[in-house]
């Protein structure tokens, strides 16, 4: 069958999760009928089908024009809530339905049901919370399974809703159907596991349990634990959404997620999850025995065998606690063959190829999506307050998803966090404090650590502010470390965005220079220098100057903003605005002449005192200087005491037309100096015109 074909309504509850994959028809041994075979999309050979290497969106997989002999599958997870059940060679000879298909058929009424690859069979999909099966009846040629398998779809008649709960009817149909050994029941527990070490009583563990955050509930659309126990419903419709319109989230989904939690925390031991759930505010009717016998049974079953980790176990980390669950996409039974596979780029290259984009810039020009770049600056330069306008800037043009920018700030007042976090409020992003928090940098950096193992990452904009509270910037180990985490999470197609210092001196040739080793240009993407062209009250205007790229990146660009006594941060904010190339050139020389009136300040006050009672030649103006400075030990030393005759060389030419005029000669080829009356004021006049109100 083709791959290029809408999944009909009664299975459209399939497409929210990312478990589909090819498979092949291929000649099977039993004579006129055909096998199908899972085949990585990637590489068109026959594959593992629970290689998550292997699996694709929806859309991704049926866009693949692969011919008749191809069709698409689904792979039935612990993670998702549905099961399937399959009733083989249930068609009469008249084209009827034997009397089992239209019995199972009615008792799960409201389920979507789908005629089989052989067109004598059917599939019936629904949802359950959560049960986990594998069961065969061979009698009635009945397959029953939740997880751990693939079912080739059809899309064939299909009728019916894949999102219908049949829970209830489930349960009686396997006690009916299917024997106890032919039931994966898991045992009931009522102590915790060997490895673990549980907080003893249920108050503090609950209390340790509500200030714990996963990254997942940071940085994407996943629940707390908090939000679980407070059923806090705002959250919980964002993390479990509901095919339901009568529900505000999945119940039954958030059910499952907060006794998966209290796996991790009370070491798998079943009836204490039992218990502790009881206290939470999640508590329904249909988890009353007398109502759904077996419902919040198999709830606690399946969460501990879902749940991979636990508290006190020497492979958790004790100082990642605030990440207590892995995430379903961390667990893992392959080999470590397959896991090596699975980290293969060939295998992912028709998602990479889907989503790589042109170049998307989340800072105009600069930052690059998917990448990792430092901008670096001297103390007062501005680089929060640009940081800020190029977000909102950004966000106002539609570049990047408000939702999905983290800023985090970890150095600022109280006072300055406010105001920032309430520019954030009003633009849609996230700005987070660690001090704010009551938690560290470090923890941060677990979470974004957690995040990188995570699909959550993707288009993700995290913005660091400042390196040096995220890493020791003179540790090569402790930055080996820290880079690794951002590089895992730029691999999940993240954008990462730091704000670091620069060294109290410049290079000999004037450069910024980064604060940190020479490791840290290897780690990143692209690197800018933010340099101060003015004064950083009035009318300021800095200039990002590339040190580092991958990427179409601009070398050099310039921003002005205005800084004055009595502005708001939201006005300075607002008040930035790009310098055209003209306007550019103009800041850059004006700043090259206040670099020289600077470092010559002392030779050029001296000069012009001396040119007021008229124009001199070089030699006289020499001449002078000899006679007033300290090596000819005269009375009168003044500010020829403070520089030396090369320096006043050196001067001469490089002010003249700032500072003074030089004309020659032409009898004897003399310069002639005389004193210049323009001011640097009226030369900067032009620049301050460039300064216009911003629009954010």
């Amino acid at each position: 069958m083709p791959t290029s074909v809408n999944l009909s309504p009664a299975l459209s509850p399939l497409l929210a999760y990312r478990q589909f994959i090819l498979y092949k028809l291929v000649p099977s041994k039993i004579e006129g009928k055909k096998d199908k075979l899972p085949v990585n999309p990637h590489t068109k050979e026959v594959c593992n089908a629970h290689d998550r290497a292997a699996w694709l969106d929806y859309d991704t997989v049926a866009g693949l024009e692969l011919g008749n002999d191809y069709g698409i599958a689904f792979v039935f997870t612990h993670e998702d809530p549905f099961f399937f059940l399959d009733i083989d060679n249930c068609q009469n000879d008249d084209g009827s339905w034997k009397e089992i298909a239209t019995e199972l058929c009615t008792r799960l009424s409201g389920a979507a049901v789908e005629v089989s690859q052989s067109g004598k069979g059917l599939h019936i999909f629904g949802t359950t919370t959560p049960v986990q099966h594998g069961c065969k009846n061979k009698e009635n040629k009945l397959e029953l399974y939740s997880a751990d398998r693939f079912v080739a779809l059809t899309d064939l008649n299909t009728i019916g809703n894949a999102a219908t709960d049949c829970t209830e009817a489930l349960q009686k149909i396997i006690d009916d159907y299917f024997t106890k050994s032919e039931q994966n029941v898991i045992g009931w527990r009522d102590t915790h596991v060997d490895e673990a070490n549980p907080i003893v009583s249920d108050d503090e563990l609950i209390a340790k349990a509500m200030n714990a955050k996963s990254a997942g509930s940071v940085f994407g659309n996943k629940a707390s634990f908090k939000d679980l126990w407070t059923n806090n419903e705002s959250q919980l419709h964002l993390a479990y959404p509901s095919f339901k319109e009568e529900d505000p989230y999945d119940r039954s989904a958030a059910d499952a997620a907060l006794a998966q939690m209290l796996a991790f925390w009370t070491g798998k031991n079943h009836a204490r999850i039992w218990n502790i759930m009881w206290q939470s505010q999640l508590v329904r009717d249909k988890w009353h025995p007398d109502n759904h016998k077996h419902y919040l049974t198999n709830t606690v079953i399946n969460s501990v065998n879902n749940q991979v980790n636990v508290y006190g176990s020497k492979s958790v980390s004790q100082q990642s606690l605030a990440t207590p669950i892995l995430d379903p996409t961390d667990i893992t039974t392959t080999s470590v063959l397959n896991k090596l596979r699975d980290l293969s780029v060939t295998r992912r290259i028709v998602e990479m190829e889907k989503n790589l984009q042109n170049d998307v810039y989340i800072f105009e020009g600069m930052a690059l999506k998917g990448q990792i770049t430092l901008f670096f600056a001297k103390p007062g330069t501005g680089k929060t307050l640009l940081f800020m306008h190029f977000i909102i800037d950004s966000i106002i043009k539609g570049t990047i998803k408000n939702s999905n920018l983290f800023y985090i700030n970890a150095d600022d007042s109280y006072k300055g966090l406010f105001t920032k976090g309430k520019m954030a409020e009003k633009h849609g992003f996230e700005m987070i404090s660690p001090a704010e928090s009551g938690i560290s940098p470090g923890d941060i950096l677990n979470m974004l650590d957690e995040l990188s193992n995570t699909d959550d990452a993707s288009e993700i904009i995290i913005i660091l502010d400042t390196l040096k509270k995220f890493t020791d910037l003179m540790n090569k180990k402790n930055q080996s470390d820290f880079y690794n985490v951002l590089r895992k999470l730029v691999a999940k197609n993240a954008t990462v965005i730091i704000a670091g210092h620069t060294n109290k001196y410049p290079d000999e040739e004037g450069n910024l220079i980064y604060e940190g080793t020479s490791d840290t240009m290897n780690d990143i993407d692209c690197a800018y220098s933010i340099n101060l062209m003015t004064p950083s009250e009035g009318d300021v205007v800095v200039e990002f100057r590339r040190v580092k790229s991958r990427g179409d990146v601009v070398s050099t660009v310039s921003y002005g903003y205005r800084r004055v006594t009595g502005m708001s941060y939201y006005d300075i904010v607002n008040s930035v605005c790009k310098l055209n190339e003209q306007e550019s050139s103009l800041v850059s020389e004006q700043n090259k002449i206040q670099e020289k009136l600077n470092k010559y300040e002392s030779e050029k006050l001296f000069v012009q005192r001396i040119l007021n009672n008229g124009p001199l030649i070089q030699s006289e103006i020499v001449k002078i200087y000899m006679l007033n400075s300290k090596d000819a030990n005269e009375v009168h030393h003044g500010l020829a005491c403070e520089f030396s005759k090369s320096s006043l060389l050196r001067a001469l030419p490089l002010l003249t037309n700032i500072a003074w005029t030089a004309t020659r000669n032409r009898d004897n080829n003399a310069l002639t100096y005389e004193f210049l009356n323009s001011s640097l004021v009226e030369i900067q006049e032009p620049i301050n015109n460039v300064l216009q109100p911003g629009v954010i």
